[in-house]
């Protein structure tokens, strides 16, 4: 810190300076206390007084040093300024305040006064004259640290401190009475604390303080009420000492404290205790007070009804005296016993005098310490509620949860819960146990012929059967609308076929239904552990399961893994055709359906395709057949449906998709599932063509109708598959609501070749001509079978001859390609495509095809196609140079590039 105004504005104090003799003067500065030094330009220490003695160095130590080198780090900066700034001006002086450290490390506080002599004669200098000041620094930075110190006990401080005269008058005042009672202390000084007391209170405070003042060193403490600022009265515990004596205060000290809030709890604790009582006694949830005996010291009137006793049977009285004894031993050990207290409710069962059961759900804590005189040695609070109803909404929905609602049975969910428990054990103890899949043989006629609702009526008595044949320990449990499922502990794969033997004896028995007496039956797929693993057991009794119904009611078969290797192949494709459906491993394809002549695509048939890992591409025609056996058709036929739905709505223009419909989805609520995919998709109606065969149809007549009805009320296209191959009525097709008709590929291919073939066609056109519908021919291969249909006034048609099925992602550039094309595909092409179908039939060609993708030579293909005995044309066994003229062949062919066409 800097101060010039200290220093002599010019040399007249110098006047009359008597010393002229440099070593008189030289003798003076080594006299000197302060601590001088002369610094050069470069501010080096040229010279220093022998007085830094005094701080522990001689000056040949400190000659030759930097000036600033014993600066305390903090202020150097600072110091460093003040000589750059004085030596730049001629003849300034300035000073500061800064630390220096001494030689033994500790710092000491001094003031630099700072000359600027360069340049003058016998001097040219920086002239320093240190002087020490840590003392006094000392004193004043003690003196400003009590200073604080006392101003923030007495401002923090939630008392207010006032020093007066016996009159009260006031001499001083803490800061803290701003925030205590809103008063400025430099205000009210002077002022008579009487003056602020209330009239009430005025007397007793004057009495004390005379009596205070009449005794030195009294002190005595009072109460009263004391006007704050905003003109409210507020309690205040006065202490008054007397220091009249003391000389550093001479005057009463007063210590007040704000007791407003203290006084009017204290006032209003009777009315509250009352009040208090008051809830206690109306509360209709108990309150217990339990010694640590068990012994009852506090109840409300709520606690003895949750009971069902009164108060003064319950009051003082031992727990055994009150509830049973097996309830009372329980209540020790989980509420009174401190070491079993948690945090959650404990819930007891309660049964009162009538009988009646009544569960309670009871908080505990301890007593606090401050009431051992109302409860000697402890005790224990609980709050107690009523959970009667509670527990049995729980219970409800613990069983909505995990029951079967039709038939009260175990669902998926607990019977999931006991295959993991069996698990456990398995891994623990490798106790086998079996997994029996039970299916209803003919629910649906049931269920057509006399109503769902006697359907379920089946259902519920053929669960009962279940139950009543299983062994004590199995769990019987419904999973879907006809299959159970029963879990055997502790058995193997000869016990499981017994016991699916025996429920299906107990199952069969006449049952009267509507008036009708049926037989109810079940099929039965067994597996157990000690044949499969835990995770495969389920997979392999549902292969078990399509095995016993592919021979007929009530039959059982047993999961054998020494069965041949095709059942077992069967079992895993269609567990692999189940993980593909979760996972999304299927795809659709799009075969394009064109406008005969000009090529022009107005929709696509969207056709499944599904690649199995490890195995390649697997047909349709052989998973399709298998799901439909497997009961996942449904599932197969609703994924297809929404997935069309959602990639048509990305094709251009108002192209329209066609999806297949199984009977399975027929008999269903296919109505809503449609309904579902187009408000998924956004996909119009009109743009969705609902393919069913004849087979679906007529297999069940007025359901069929009924749904195809459903359907054309969305405004979607109903189209009839395959055509001329089932057993229509014509009488039906009239009424039912189809839009189109497609003839089926068998009577396509033997257009301009077959004679009957092709009047089978004409007929065909011709009739839904009559009808109003739109013909679409299948399976169009060649030109020639094009130039047939166009003639016989076939208006639509799909096959090879324009393109394969692709995926969606190729699918508008093929749209692109033949709407480009505008003419049929070369004349030599079809050439070889005729003489491929003329000479082998398409299936065989296909079969070749797909043995050599696989890497199959001509000699392995001949020799495969021998073994399975089929024929060759013209001959009796194949040659490979047979198989490679007509791999050769094929490879040129729409047909050879894009495979077989599958449904």
């Amino acid at each position: 810190m800097t101060n010039p105004d200290t220093f002599p504005a010019d040399d007249s104090e110098l006047a009359g300076w008597p010393m002229t003799d440099p070593l008189a003067v030289h003798t003076i500065l080594a006299c000197a206390s302060d601590v001088m030094a002369f610094l050069d330009r470069e501010m080096t220490i040229k010279w220093i007084s022998p007085a830094v003695r005094e701080w522990g160095y001689t000056a040949t130590s400190v000659v030759g040093t930097q000036a600033g080198h014993r600066t305390h780090p903090d202020d150097l900066p600072g110091f460093r300024a003040l000589l750059a700034k004085v030596a730049g001006i001629p003849g300034a002086k300035d000073r500061a305040e800064v630390r220096v450290r001494n030689s033994d490390g500790t710092w000491r506080w001094v003031e630099q006064r700072v000359t600027n002599l360069l340049g003058e004669e016998g001097v040219d200098a920086l002239v320093v004259t240190t002087v020490d000041i840590d003392d006094k620094r000392r004193a004043v930075d003690q003196l400003q640290r009590r200073e604080l110190f006392y101003g923030a006990v007495f401002d923090g401080a939630p008392d207010m401190a006032v020093v007066c005269d016996p009159d009260t008058s006031m001499r001083w005042v803490s800061p803290s009475v701003t925030a205590l009672c809103g008063h400025d202390p430099a205000k009210i000084l002077g002022t008579k604390v009487a003056a602020l007391v209330h009239p009430e209170d005025l007397e007793a405070f004057r009495a004390a303080v005379e009596r205070v003042v009449a005794q030195p060193g009294a002190r005595e403490c009072i109460e009263s009420r004391f006007l704050d600022a905003d003109g409210v009265w507020r309690w205040s515990q006065q202490r008054i000492t007397n220091c009249l004596d003391d000389p550093a205060v001479a005057g009463l000290v007063l210590n007040c404290a704000d007791i407003t809030h203290r006084r009017e709890a204290s006032d209003n604790l009777q009315g509250r205790e009352q009040f208090l009582r008051l809830v206690l006694e109306k509360a209709h949830d108990g309150v217990w007070v339990l010694d640590s005996t068990g012994r009852t010291r506090f109840a409300n009137a709520g606690m003895a009804e949750l009971l069902g006793v009164t108060l003064d049977e319950l009051v003082d009285v031992d727990l055994d005296d009150v509830v049973e004894a097996e309830l009372a031993q329980d209540i020790r050990e989980k509420v009174v016993n401190p070491q079993a207290r948690v945090a959650d409710d404990r819930v007891l069962l309660v049964h009162t005098r009538e009988g009646s059961p009544r569960w309670l759900a009871v908080s505990a804590a301890p007593l606090p310490p401050g009431l051992s005189e109302l409860v000697p040695g402890g005790g224990t609070i609980a709050l107690v509620a009523d959970v009667t109803e509670r527990k049995a909404n729980e219970d409800a929905l613990r069983r909505l949860a995990l029951y079967d609602a039709l038939t009260g049975l175990p669902n998926r969910a607990l019977l999931d819960e006991q295959r993991r428990v069996l698990g456990d054990r398995l891994l623990r103890t490798d106790e086998n146990y079996s997994y029996l899949l039970c299916d209803i043989d003919g629910l649906k006629l049931i269920n057509d012929a006399l109503g769902s609702v006697e359907g379920d009526r089946l259902i519920q008595e053929v669960a009962r059967r279940l139950a009543e044949a299983a062994r004590p320990g199995d769990t019987v449990a419904r999973t879907t609308g006809d299959q159970f499922v029963v879990l055997c502990p502790g058995t193997e794969s000869f016990q499981a076929q017994r016991i699916a033997h025996e429920l299906v004896t107990a199952v069969e028995g006449p049952l009267e239904i509507a008036g009708s007496t049926v037989w109810p039956t079940i099929c039965v797929g067994a597996a157990s552990t000690g044949d499969v693993t835990d995770k495969g057991l389920a997979s392999a009794a549902d292969g078990a399961l399509l095995r016993a119904k592919r021979s007929g009611r009530s039959s059982v078969a047993v999961f054998d893994a020494a069965a041949p290797r095709d059942h077992r192949s069967e079992l895993e494709l269609l567990a692999d055709l189940r993980e593909a459906l979760s996972t999304g491993g299927l795809r659709l394809h799009y075969q394009p359906v064109v406008r005969l002549g000009s090529n022009e695509v107005i929709g696509a048939e969207a056709l499944m395709r599904w690649t199995r890992p490890g195995h390649g591409e697997v047909p349709p025609s052989v998973f399709i057949p298998l799901a439909e056996e497997a009961g996942l058709i449904a599932e197969l036929g609703t994924w297809s449906l929404h997935q069309a739905c959602r990639d048509a709505v990305s094709w251009p223009g108002q192209l329209a998709v066609a999806v297949n419909l199984s009977a399975r989805q027929l008999a269903d609520d296919v109505a809503g599932t449609v309904r579902a995919a187009l408000h998924d998709s956004g996909l119009a109606p009109n743009r969705l063509w609902l393919e069913v065969t004849e087979t679906a149809i007529f297999a069940d007549v007025p359901t069929a109708a009924y749904h195809l009805r459903s359907l054309e009320a969305l405004g979607v296209h109903i189209s009839l598959d395959d055509f001329g191959t089932g057993y229509s009525s014509l009488v039906y097709l009239r009424d039912f609501p189809v839009h189109s008709l497609k003839i089926d590929r068998s009577f396509i291919a033997g257009l301009g070749n077959n004679p009957d073939d092709s009047a089978i066609v004409a007929a065909l056109i011709s009739l839904g001509q009559s009808l109003g519908l739109r013909i679409v021919a299948e399976g169009v291969e060649t030109p020639e079978q094009m130039s047939a249909l166009r003639g016989l006034g076939c208006e639509f048609a799909q096959g090879y001859l324009w393109s394969r099925a692709v995926a969606n992602a190729e699918f508008v550039d093929t749209i692109g390609r033949l709407e480009r094309q505008q003419i049929p595909p070369r004349v030599r092409t079809a050439r070889k495509a005729r003489l491929v179908s003329a000479d082998v039939p398409q299936l065989i060609v296909a079969r070749m095809m797909s043995m050599h993708r696989q890497g199959a030579s001509p000699s392995s293909i001949a020799a495969a196609l021998n073994i399975e005995g089929v024929p060759a044309p013209g001959d009796k066994r194949w040659h490979h140079a047979a198989v490679a003229h007509v791999i050769t062949d094929a490879g040129h062919s729409p047909q050879g590039r894009g495979g077989p066409h599958s449904p």
